[in-house]
């Protein structure tokens, strides 16, 4: 809908790319409206985008020679159906969403993931290079895979987690053996 600018009334289709300036009905101040017909569509979600085939149409700000569908919800500008990001309810551009995404205004974005099930898995593997770090770092894989065992992964898989707790139980295992039954003197029996 489009509005006089004088005082606000509704203007009627014939006032909208009318090449006449016309008379507002209710305040009789003259009024020429340019608009392009994509304000007046509703957004379309395909495939790819539509080439601008009209010249009376709005082009894409990014791609010049695609047609526009929808305007950014954050800055305003032309979007084809390539470039236009329907995210929370909004139409953003590339820009504004790496924009807002940046400078942290954009909330319900995973900026950063923390892989806890490699950093487990590390934790768990690495010290068996150099066996003598795993008597500390077995129990802090374990604890690890126990501790964020519910945390997002970017595999989506547990595989890590129960790799991490299994060498790291072994480990623990392995020290315990040792400590019990590695450092004793065996006794001799004298007959």
């Amino acid at each position: 809908m489009i509005e006089c600018p004088q005082c606000h009334s509704i203007l009627k289709k014939e006032f909208i790319n009318n090449s006449d300036f016309l008379s507002c009905l209710q305040c009789h101040q003259l009024i020429q409206v340019v608009a392009f017909p994509v304000l007046f569509q509703k957004p379309k979600v395909s495939e790819a985008a539509q080439p601008l085939i009209i010249d009376d149409q709005s082009n894409c700000f990014y791609h010049p020679d695609k047609k526009a569908i929808i305007l950014c919800s954050s800055c305003g500008r032309f979007l084809c159906s390539l470039c236009d990001i329907e995210f929370d309810k909004q139409h953003l551009c590339p820009a504004c969403l790496q924009s807002g995404t940046r400078k942290k205004r954009i909330h319900n974005i995973d900026n950063d993931i923390v892989c806890y099930d490699k950093i487990a898995f590390a934790v768990a593997v690495y010290p068996i290079i150099t066996f003598i770090f795993t008597l500390i770092t077995a129990p802090i894989a374990v604890y690890l895979s126990i501790r964020y065992w519910n945390t997002k992964s970017l595999t989506g898989s547990k595989a890590r987690f129960v790799f991490a707790i299994l060498i790291g139980l072994a480990q623990i295992i392995g020290w315990y053996f040792l400590f019990t039954h590695g450092f004793r003197h065996p006794r001799h029996h004298h007959g």
